[in-house]
């Protein structure tokens, strides 16, 4: 998965950008937005992120916008698109306005507050933002892991038929899937013992009925009515499990700020 982030140590945020998705996100205390870019702006935030400290110079840019077929003729044409960009980020978070600094007569740059991280170095930061309890984050961060390895099964086989709709064809993956279910089940019942709730508790209820939802993407339980496009199923897959292991982490974040 082609995933770049970046973490300002000045406003303490992690931003991060998945190329395949086009899907940019801001992490802040705990917090998580996140918006859709058009193909040029993924493209160029992408490049920004990957070539950080380095200045994104104007003619690097044209090259990326004319790949869109994006007219260029000129700097002011070129700057209009960065101000597009800056925009659409800014709508996402006000904090990042000055996110696209114009170097003068040369390019585009990032602010130096700005460090690349990789995808563990991001996950022990975020890993250690959000959770208190050390049991809980091990947990999660093994939660993680699980629905990325469930993401990347998706990615390599095919979708099937059945009298339910279209599913994953699981056949290639059966002792796989068998040890990641009982890799789940044990973050499970560390995750409801380390909640401390009762079994009524509105927090416990709602966390044990994220976790089931979870428990089918990464037994790759998903059905699907229509038939659509692998590539397409990949991206609806790993949407729609980001969004519930976010609301996990912020269900068992709101137990531990009580």
């Amino acid at each position: 998965m082609n995933t770049l982030s970046i973490q300002d140590t000045a406003d303490d945020y992690i931003l991060t950008l998945n190329k395949d998705t086009m899907v940019f996100s801001i992490e802040s205390k705990g917090l998580h937005k996140e918006t859709r870019l058009k193909p040029f702006m993924c493209d160029i935030l992408y490049t920004l992120f990957k070539i950080h400290p380095n200045p994104l110079s104007y003619h690097q840019a044209s090259v990326i916008l004319k790949k869109h077929h994006l007219i260029v003729s000129d700097l002011t044409r070129l700057h209009r698109k960065f101000s597009e960009i800056r925009k659409t980020i800014i709508e996402l978070d006000p904090r990042l306005h000055s996110l696209l600094l114009n170097t003068r007569q040369y390019g585009y740059t990032l602010p130096l507050s700005c460090k690349a991280l990789d995808l563990e170095a991001r996950s022990c930061a975020q890993m250690a933002v959000a959770f208190a309890n050390p049991k809980l984050a091990e947990s999660i961060a093994l939660l993680d892991r699980l629905v990325a390895q469930a993401i990347e099964m998706t990615k390599r086989n095919a979708l099937i038929r059945s009298p339910d709709g279209y599913i994953m064809n699981r056949d290639m993956e059966r002792e796989l899937l068998v040890q990641q279910i009982e890799l789940f089940k044990e973050c499970e019942r560390i995750i409801l013992k380390e909640i401390r709730c009762h079994e009524a508790d509105f927090y416990r209820l709602r966390i044990e009925y994220t976790l089931a939802k979870i428990k089918t993407y990464i037994g790759l339980a998903r059905i699907s009515e229509y038939p659509i496009t692998e590539s397409q199923w990949v991206d609806w897959f790993q949407l729609e499990v980001s969004v519930l292991v976010r609301e996990l982490k912020r269900l068992c974040r709101d137990i531990e700020n009580q």
